[in-house]
């Protein structure tokens, strides 16, 4: 997925590709628009859910697994 077709902030966008190229996490844009982003480390693995808008990002939810 390449993320700055939907963000336009370039600090944004260099920490998400940052997390992508480690790894660290993997990111999908949902059917209604929503950015979903799920974060994982050594021991927990956490889904987030963004709103994208002209002005960068809103986060909808968070939950841990």
């Amino acid at each position: 997925m390449n993320i700055a077709e939907h963000i336009k902030d370039a600090h944004v966008i260099a920490a998400f590709n940052d997390m992508a190229m480690r790894g660290a996490a993997k990111f999908a844009l949902r059917d209604d628009g929503a950015l979903l982003m799920i974060v994982r480390n050594k021991t927990t693995e956490e889904e987030v859910l963004f709103n994208v808008t002209r002005n960068g990002l809103r986060c909808l939810a968070r939950v841990k697994i």
